[in-house]
């Protein structure tokens, strides 16, 4: 559990939490936060970051994602925090009615 800590804690260092929030700003990008929506603060976004870290860590998921923030996991758990702005995969471009079978 100490080695878990250790290897959030150095994502967390690592990552440009200024660089997030200035486009958060310039996007007037809201999150809700209970009945209220504001853009969050660094200690808001890096709290939400290590909860989204720790629950990856301890589940068979292999990515979250909420709020622009995205943690994911390789196969050997390696781990990684990004934020994206936006996103786009051949998954969209299937139409809503079709069937997908998802392989694990």
């Amino acid at each position: 559990m100490k080695e878990n800590k250790k290897v959030i804690d150095e994502i967390l260092d690592q990552f440009d939490f200024q660089k997030i929030k200035k486009v958060m700003d310039a996007l007037n990008w809201k999150w809700s936060m209970g009945t209220e929506s504001h853009v969050p603060d660094i200690p808001e976004i890096r709290k939400k970051s290590r909860e989204m870290l720790w629950v990856l860590l301890h589940s068979k998921d292999r990515m979250i994602k909420t709020g622009g923030l995205v943690v994911e996991k390789d196969d050997d758990d390696t781990l990684e925090l990004r934020f994206e702005a936006e996103a786009w995969n051949t998954w969209d471009s299937f139409s809503p009615d079709t069937k997908v079978t998802p392989v694990y």
